[in-house]
C-alpha cells in the first residue's frame, strides 16, 4: 500500500467536527483507551501518524516514520519501570505536565509514560495549538469501567449516580462507561431500568429523586448536547432509551 493510501486509510479515524475543526471520533466496539500501552500505540500508529499533517502540518511521512517510532521506543523505555521500582521510589504526588506545541506526541509520552508507571497521578494540559495527537492518546476523563465479574446492577446503580448526582452537576461526574466485550447488552438493558427507576419532578415533591437545571444557559447547553446526540447514529451510536420533558426546567436523563 502506498504512502497515500495508507494516509487516506488512518484518516477515516478523523472527520470535521461541528465547528469545522477535525474532530477525534471511533468506529463501534473501540476503545476509547487506544493508545494506553505500548502496543496500543503501535497498533494506532498510522492514525496517530494521519493526526500529525492536520494537528502540526508535519508531513505524513515524517510523523509515522519519526515522531511515532520515537513515541513507541519512548513507551517501551519507560513501561519497565512499572515492575522494577517497588520500594525504592514513592509517587510525589499529582504532576502538572504542559506539553509543547511543536512535538505534542513526543513530549506527552516523554512526560505521561515514566510519572504513570511509576504510581505519580498527573494532569496533563495540552497545547491549545496543536491538541490532537494528545487529546487521542489520553482518550477523555471521568470514566466507568465495568468488567466481567462485576455485580451488573450494582454497576448500573454506581454509573447512574455518577451522572445523575446533584442534577449532574458535578466536576466528577462520569463522563464515559467503558464495558468489557460481551456485557454491553446486559449492562445497558441494567442501566436502562435503573434510569427508569428515579423520578424526575419539583424538588419538593417527596418522590422526586432529579430536579431541574440550575438555569437557563444551562438548559439551553445541555439542549444542545441532545441535539448532536440526535445525529450520533451516523457516528455509530443509537439511543438506548428516551424520555418526556416533564416541564419547561427539566429533562430526564437518556441513555445513549
Amino acid at each position: 500500500m502506498s504512502l497515500q493510501a495508507r494516509g487516506r486509510r488512518a484518516q477515516g479515524a478523523l472527520g470535521p467536527g461541528p465547528d469545522g475543526l477535525p474532530l477525534l471520533r471511533l468506529a463501534p466496539g473501540d476503545t476509547l483507551f487506544p493508545c494506553r500501552t505500548r502496543s496500543g500505540v503501535e497498533a494506532q500508529a498510522e492514525t496517530l501518524a494521519a493526526i500529525g499533517p492536520i494537528n502540526t502540518s508535519k508531513a505524513y511521512r515524517a510523523t509515522l516514520e519519526g515522531d511515532v517510532v520515537n513515541a513507541i521506543d519512548i513507551v517501551r523505555l519507560y513501561a519497565g519501570y512499572a515492575d522494577k521500582l517497588f520500594g525504592q521510589v514513592e509517587p510525589v504526588g499529582v504532576c502538572r505536565l504542559i506539553v509543547s506545541w511543536n512535538f505534542p506526541l513526543n513530549t506527552d509520552v516523554t512526560k505521561l509514560a515514566p510519572a504513570l508507571c511509576c504510581g505519580t497521578a498527573v494532569v496533563l494540559k495540552p497545547p491549545e495549538p496543536t491538541p490532537l495527537s494528545v487529546l487521542y492518546l489520553a482518550g477523555g476523563k471521568s470514566p466507568l469501567v465495568v468488567f466481567a465479574d462485576a455485580d451488573l446492577d450494582l454497576a448500573a446503580q454506581w454509573a447512574h449516580m455518577g451522572f445523575t448526582y446533584n442534577q449532574g452537576d458535578l466536576d466528577a461526574a462520569t463522563t464515559r462507561i467503558l464495558v468489557q466485550d460481551g456485557l454491553y447488552d446486559r449492562f445497558l438493558e441494567a442501566l436502562v431500568e435503573t434510569t427508569r427507576n428515579y423520578p424526575v419532578g419539583q424538588p419538593f415533591d417527596e418522590e422526586t429523586y432529579l430536579g431541574p437545571l440550575v438555569g437557563k444557559d444551562h438548559y439551553d447547553r445541555m439542549l444542545g448536547y441532545i441535539s448532536l446526540g440526535k445525529e450520533a447514529p451516523r457516528r455509530g451510536s443509537q439511543r438506548a432509551s428516551s424520555s418526556g420533558r416533564p416541564s419547561s426546567s427539566m429533562w430526564s436523563p437518556r441513555c445513549a
